[in-house]
């Protein structure tokens, strides 16, 4: 026999990314006479690589975007974010305009979007962490090499999180008890 727990829940991997996705959307939102076509990547197929491809329209041109959102739940504004290297394979996979990388900072009600290319590699400091191999499982570690990318190189908005705050939370608290 087999017992079903959990009966409709998805992971908190998926959760997480409904949710970044809701708060990405919001936000493109902001933006006057721009007409925006999303096809979020991320709950379609779990090997794609990326969250998600963006086509952002005006009257006087259309430019196209592979897109990896993360959100980091900092208290403190950090003067970097790490990326980690093995995301830009994911990204190479595409061949839309631009690549960018989108964090949402829900307790600091900030969004940095960093156009993701060589120069900003070049310029960028590069080291060896220690992350969890899945952000929401457990505590299994591999060392991951990142980029630390400065939040100067960044595009930073403000943007109102707080509707957006006790879902975040929540998931957050779920990560802990897995702990």
């Amino acid at each position: 026999m087999i017992q079903v727990t959990n009966r409709g829940k998805k992971p908190l991997h998926q959760r997480f990314s409904e949710l970044d996705n809701k708060v990405f959307s919001a936000f493109c939102q902001t933006f006057n006479n721009v007409d925006w076509i999303a096809d979020f990547k991320d709950n379609e197929d779990e090997f794609c690589g990326i969250d998600l491809q963006l086509t952002a329209k005006t009257s006087l041109k259309e430019s196209t975007y592979d897109v990896e959102i993360k959100s980091v739940h900092l208290e403190k504004q950090l003067d970097y974010c790490f990326f980690q290297w093995d995301k830009w394979f994911s990204f190479c996979q595409w061949c839309n305009d631009k690549k960018l990388y989108v964090v949402i900072y829900p307790n600091l009600n900030k969004i940095a979007v960093w156009k993701v290319d060589s120069d900003l590699f070049k310029k960028s400091e590069k080291d060896y962490v220690s992350m969890r191999k899945n952000s929401c499982n457990g505590s299994n570690k591999k060392e991951k090499l990142v980029y630390k990318f400065k939040l100067s190189d960044a595009k930073v908005f403000d943007f109102n999180l707080t509707e957006y705050k006790d879902k975040y939370r929540a998931l957050h608290q779920e990560i802990i008890k897995k702990g």
